[in-house]
């Protein structure tokens, strides 16, 4: 036995894969730059799963864990197991791109712990030499010719002044993270319209499938690693993503019985997928009803939306976040781009203990900002937009609908910010034309905004060093930066590092931490 083994060892050594195999892995190596590692481990798994035998053999292995199979694979692939650890990484290549992925979670045999794109990517890549794009058949079709033109859809014309300027700009720079959404009832149009827009960009549209070659669903996790992949495959192609039922990965939880759906339950890594992904992509669904109020954001180029109003001149905005990120800022912002009065109204304005009353003062904020031509930035809509559904009294009702109805008449530029996107009116949502997320500053965003005001209280420049401490604030907004400036003029700032300092000590008292107080 150990002759024969030895004999089958120095066979193995010299084998090779097929040619169609070897040809179609270098091509996807070329696409999505895979190392030398990554091919060897997709050629093994391409093989593991179309090789009966080599499954068979795979599963004498028995029940693996992550780590078991890191080492076996290192075995098996003659390679160092901390490449191969580095190969199977999350962040690395291969999981990035959508071509393999690793069940970290549960113990399987050998197959079953390396998914590979799809069901049928180990046949199709196997059988001929061919074009990495039709590797994903069956998971990725190209939309059909469209039946309806721009001129179909002038009743949304107000939301697609703003929008394609927006897809324009985002095409032309190349920038990464663009994601619109786009809802209503089945049979509206929203397919047609994604077909609308890639002709007036001059791209072409693919569609991710939600059902294989056979008319089987395709799940949720199975379509956003497809997905995933589309980002590596098409990134350098003039080229839009639609995502249809987006639902089957927004809200497919059941959220009555306290389950998460698929988006929920990778919250981190969908948000780190669609903020860096480089090609525009839209979600199509029929309802925004059920999908975490997180997921409904618009992380678009405020300036360029801001051109679109500027042009058109009307417009309903609904901005949200957290206090302090800026959202009443960029209203005052907007108007003056507008050069037209603001009217700012908050809830303390406008509420009444009368019934009625508070109805008929929604009512003048509107009246007044159409007379004077005013941008109407309404603050804390919550407390006129709350989820009717919920209601216990006639007159909450009443409210919601008195808002409504003055919004749909208004003819100028509205803006409304919330702290508490969750908790409005679900039909709401559709009476704006887009909502924006006003969310804690990103550590680029910390450190520029740092360095900008050490200069205008003519502080030294902060040190390279001091990244990490800044890095380390989470929730860090503008408005905590505007309280510290506020705070130089009775307490002096003497160095960038007491500018940190003060910049914790605001966050501290928001995440809850005690400080102390007295002399020392």
């Amino acid at each position: 036995m150990k002759l024969i083994h030895q004999k089958a060892e120095e066979q193995w050594a010299n084998a090779s894969v097929s040619a169609p195999l070897s040809n179609n892995i270098k091509q996807l190596s070329d696409l999505v730059d895979l190392s030398t590692v990554d091919c060897r481990i997709l050629e093994f798994s391409i093989l593991l799963h179309n090789e009966s035998l080599l499954e068979n053999v795979g599963n004498f292995l028995g029940s693996l864990s992550s780590t078991r199979m890191f080492h076996a694979l290192s075995v098996i692939l003659n390679l160092p197991e901390q490449e191969i650890w580095k190969s199977l990484s999350s962040q690395n290549t291969l999981a990035r791109s959508g071509l393999l992925s690793i069940d970290r979670n549960n113990s399987h045999c050998l197959r079953n712990k390396l998914g590979l794109l799809s069901y049928g990517f180990a046949d199709q890549i196997t059988s001929a030499e061919t074009d990495p794009i039709n590797l994903l058949r069956g998971t990725v079709v190209t939309a059909a010719p469209r039946q309806l033109d721009l001129s179909d859809y002038n009743h949304i014309n107000s939301s697609l002044e703003i929008l394609l300027p927006y897809l324009r700009h985002v095409t032309a720079t190349q920038q990464h993270g663009a994601n619109i959404l786009l809802y209503g009832a089945p049979g509206t149009g929203k397919s047609q319209l994604t077909c609308v827009l890639a002709d007036e960009l001059g791209y072409e549209l693919f569609e991710v499938a939600s059902e294989d070659d056979g008319g089987d669903p395709i799940d949720g996790e199975q379509r956003l690693r497809v997905f995933r992949a589309t980002q590596s495959f098409f990134a350098h192609r003039q080229v839009l993503i639609a995502f249809d039922e987006a639902e089957d990965v927004f809200d497919d939880g059941k959220s009555y019985f306290g389950h998460k759906s698929t988006a929920q339950l990778r919250k981190a890594w969908i948000n780190r997928v669609l903020e860096g992904k480089p090609v525009p992509t839209l979600w199509l669904s029929n309802s925004v009803h059920g999908i975490d109020p997180a997921f409904i954001h618009a992380d678009a180029d405020l300036i360029y939306i801001s051109a679109g109003l500027i042009r058109v001149r009307t417009g309903r905005l609904c901005l949200y976040g957290p206090p302090g990120t800026g959202k009443t800022a960029y209203g005052r912002w907007l108007a003056e781009q507008l050069a037209i009065p603001l009217l700012v109204k908050r809830a303390s304005d406008l509420m009444s203990m009368w019934v009625g009353e508070s109805e008929k003062n929604i009512a003048q904020a509107f009246q007044q900002a159409e007379q004077e031509g005013a941008l109407l930035l309404i603050d804390e809509i919550d407390s006129f937009l709350q989820d009717r559904q919920n209601a216990h009294q006639g007159w909450e009702i009443s409210l919601v609908n008195e808002m409504l109805t003055q919004m749909e008449s208004f003819s100028g530029v509205f803006i409304a910010s919330t702290n508490l996107m969750g908790n409005l009116d679900q039909s709401t949502l559709r009476r704006f034309d887009l909502k924006v997320k006003f969310d804690f500053l990103r550590s680029e965003q910390a450190w520029e905004l740092l360095c900008r005001h050490c200069k205008q209280l003519d502080l030294s420049v902060p040190q390279p060093d001091l990244r990490s401490q800044i890095k380390r604030l989470h929730h860090l907004t503008p408005g905590d930066f505007a309280a510290v400036i506020r705070q130089h003029r009775f307490r002096p700032i003497e160095s960038p590092a007491a500018l940190i300092s003060a910049l914790e000590a605001e966050c501290a008292v928001k995440e809850g931490k005690s400080t102390s107080a007295g002399f020392t």
